[in-house]
């Protein structure tokens, strides 16, 4: 089912991505501590292996940067932009 020719998912892979990384999203939007960061780094991990198409690694960077942003806010107590 993998098309990894240029570097472009199917439709269906592409649902895939979007759901995977939808969940991921969901699972982690709360306010992480230090103890969740290594769970979150393996999961990513995961997901890109399992999906590894350029869409998926934008999904997933961008992801970790508005959890990085979010930990910022709670524990520092602002954002660097």
């Amino acid at each position: 089912m993998k098309n990894h020719e240029n570097n472009i998912p199917s439709p269906e892979q592409v649902r895939l991505i979007f759901k995977d990384t939808y969940n991921f999203y969901v699972k982690y939007k709360k306010y992480l501590n230090n103890d969740e960061w290594m769970e979150l780094v393996r999961e990513i991990h995961e997901i890109y292996q399992a999906h590894p198409f350029e869409l998926c690694k934008i999904i997933l960077v961008e992801l970790l940067d508005i959890f990085e942003e979010s930990y910022k806010v709670k524990y520092e107590g602002s954002i660097d932009k």
